[in-house]
């Protein structure tokens, strides 16, 4: 499992996707709908896989004494720590803007907005793992084309985002309930951040055995 994911790890990384991995840090930005920041860990999902073409991913990995569904397996290991890396590296950032940078004189805008609390985070996994379970499956219907599933994956979910962050502007008491960290609120908070987790598991892993399933009746 450790050598397919390193694998992954030198064929199909390069800065342009880590740069967009660290893109999440840009919730600490004052009137920034704390959604945006995550829409750049799916382009980077997005960019491994055109990388994995030019560099002959498909191929090498056929050769080697793995099975087919092993290169499944191996590029959703590389998104899932793709989505997991992103997440944890805004929450730095998460923390010093609630709870220094918003106490700072002039700093905060007050602007109706998802925030940043368990439910965000929440969504975000929900989010991701429905990319997971869109993109993946998809893909691996025909490996070598990835332009179409590319734009289609990457538009729905930036389409689902900024319907959401749309809705708690529109709707200022959601804003103010899911940025309250009391009583009812607490426990929704918990129990939706509960749900985004089950949720990104069980699409992640239905992306999986898809994408699996898939793949088996393409000629490599």
């Amino acid at each position: 499992m450790k050598k397919l994911l390193f694998k992954e790890l030198r064929l199909c990384l390069n800065p342009q996707v880590i740069v967009f991995v660290c893109l999440s840090v840009l919730i600490v930005i004052p009137g920034w709908p704390s959604l945006t920041s995550f829409i750049y860990t799916f382009m980077a999902i997005v960019v491994i896989f055109p990388i994995a073409l030019a560099n002959k991913d498909l191929e090498f990995t056929a050769l080697l004494p793995v099975r087919k569904t092993d290169l499944v397996k191996g590029k959703v290991m590389l998104a899932v720590s793709i989505e997991l890396a992103s997440i944890l590296i805004s929450l730095p950032f998460a923390l010093l803007k609630v709870f220094v940078l918003n106490n700072i004189e002039g700093f905060e805008v007050n602007v109706p907005d998802l925030g940043i609390n368990l439910i965000l985070y929440g969504i975000v996994l929900f989010l991701c793992g429905f990319f997971n379970l869109i993109f993946i499956p998809w893909y691996y219907k025909n490996p070598f084309k990835i332009a179409k599933v590319q734009i289609v994956s990457t538009f729905i979910v930036i389409a689902l985002t900024s319907v959401l962050i749309v809705l708690f502007i529109l709707i200022p008491d959601m804003s103010i309930f899911v940025n309250t960290f009391t009583g009812t609120a607490l426990i929704v908070q918990f129990a939706s951040l509960l749900a985004g987790i089950l949720v990104f598991l069980s699409f992640t892993y239905l992306s999986f055995r898809l994408g699996a399933k898939n793949i088996a009746s393409v000629d490599l």
